[in-house]
């Protein structure tokens, strides 16, 4: 992963370090730098190889979305290998 900062904090985002990036933007966040995704949710989507839709708090702020959905395979046909479940091996 190319050197990024967390678009919360501001400190680098590290591969081995929990991260969602922003489904509109594209920007990363630390899971836990106010993201409102528990450890369990987070875990269970890479365990089950899920996907957790997050948008960021500008994002959030210019477009009024929801802070998080949390869909599995089971809830969607089509499997998605978002960027954060490959990145991030830190279980």
């Amino acid at each position: 992963m190319a050197y990024v900062r967390c678009i919360h904090c501001a400190r680098e985002v590290r591969p081995r370090q929990h991260l969602i990036a922003c489904d509109v933007c594209g920007f990363w966040q630390h899971r836990t730098c106010r993201t409102g995704i528990s450890l369990l949710a987070y875990r269970d989507a890479v365990n089950n190889k899920g996907k957790i839709g997050f948008t960021c708090r500008p994002c959030r702020e210019m477009n009024q979305i929801p802070v998080n959905t949390y869909v599995t395979d089971h809830d969607k046909e089509d499997s998605v290998n978002p960027p954060f479940l490959e990145l991030s091996v830190s279980v």
